[in-house]
């Protein structure tokens, strides 16, 4: 499979003619490949397949019309773009890209719904999967479109030059090149990305099933079922909930009968001051992260406060910095709390230091 080549840059589309200066348009800027955000990947390449007939226009005229060693890069670009390896390879991608695009934006926000994701999840395996099974009718869709890019950019539907003894690329035996592309790129494409989703979110959840606690989920879920979570939680986790059956039924009943619902993992602390079990579950469940992302976030939080003139700063007040920083909304809402507390912890300390405020 061909590489995507990425031209991050502010493209001037023009008309290349024999009077060159005419100018058709501006095609937007396209957004960088990155390897590790996955869902910067996945805009990356829907905008690419977008504006992928602009992108061959600014090429072609920044081959005949830029310096020689912008003409060379553009020449590159534009021989790698222009082959029917590539544009097949790009549509194909391009379409499941973009069905995976809203899931991979939801498990990198901060408050993500594991339950609803992992289900979505499911249905997006099973909505691949029947595009796997139904593969010919499938890719003749995918071949309209592009077709159509192959008959704008003046480009015939070709295969590789094969042999009888290939070793180093595919070379199924196929009817013609439609057939060809569907056997040696699309169907390998989509075991690929279904044995990808079931290896990152498989059948087992029981390391997820701790979530059902919350109210919101226990309300959706008969008794006879919970009971099944709450002894799949004792089997994974052991004894450090090991009371977890009993309380756990005693929790189901008191969230029966109440209708507020909607609190978050860390105000339902003040509801389990007699539940140490399901206290224990609640605290696992708040800080269970879906992805590395919260992680990334810290890094790029003590990137900004590490700065050289912080370069002596102790450990502890580092990490209360950084916890300030990342957590600006609950900063914010506990504003004067947090400022009373700081200074109960400076007054405990021997300082000839005096702290002057005023009402405004």
């Amino acid at each position: 499979m061909c590489p995507l080549p990425v031209v991050a840059h502010h493209w001037t589309r023009r008309s290349v003619t024999n009077d060159s200066t005419a100018v058709a348009g501006v095609a937007p800027s396209l957004t960088k490949l990155c390897v590790t955000r996955w869902s910067e990947s996945h805009k990356a390449l829907r905008k690419y397949y977008e504006n992928f007939l602009l992108i061959v226009e600014a090429l072609e005229y920044l081959k005949v019309n830029a310096n020689k060693d912008t003409s060379l890069k553009a020449t590159c670009h534009l021989n790698s773009v222009t082959t029917s390896q590539f544009i097949v390879c790009l549509r194909i991608i391009a379409k499941y890209s973009a069905t995976i695009e809203p899931i991979t934006n939801s498990l990198q926000g901060i408050n993500c719904d594991l339950f609803s994701a992992n289900k979505h999840i499911k249905d997006l395996i099973k909505y691949i999967s029947d595009d796997r099974a139904n593969n010919e009718e499938m890719f003749l869709i995918l071949m309209k479109d592009i077709n159509m890019y192959l008959n704008e950019l003046g480009i015939t539907l070709m295969t590789p030059r094969v042999s009888s003894k290939q070793t180093l690329r595919n070379n199924p035996p196929s009817s013609g090149p439609e057939d060809y592309y569907r056997k040696s790129i699309y169907i390998p494409y989509l075991d690929s990305l279904i044995t990808s989703l079931n290896e990152r979110f498989p059948e087992d959840n029981s390391k997820y099933e701790i979530i059902s606690v919350h109210p919101k989920y226990l309300k959706q879920t008969k008794k006879e079922e919970f009971i099944i979570q709450l002894q799949n939680l004792k089997s994974f986790y052991g004894e450090f909930i090991e009371n977890i059956e009993e309380e756990g039924l005693v929790w189901y009943n008191m969230w029966k009968e109440k209708n507020d619902d909607n609190m978050d993992f860390l105000k339902l602390l003040d509801e389990v001051t007699f539940l140490p079990s399901i206290k224990k579950c609640i605290l696992i469940a708040a800080t269970l992260p879906s992805t590395t992302c919260s992680v990334e976030r810290s890094f790029s939080s003590l990137k900004r406060l590490k700065t050289w003139l912080r370069s002596t700063v102790t450990e502890n007040r580092l990490n209360g910095l950084a916890l300030m920083n990342i957590y600006k909304t609950f900063v914010q809402a506990q504003k004067s709390n947090i400022i009373d507390e700081a200074i109960k912890l400076f007054a405990m300390e021997p300082r000839r230091m005096q702290f002057l405020f005023n009402d405004q």
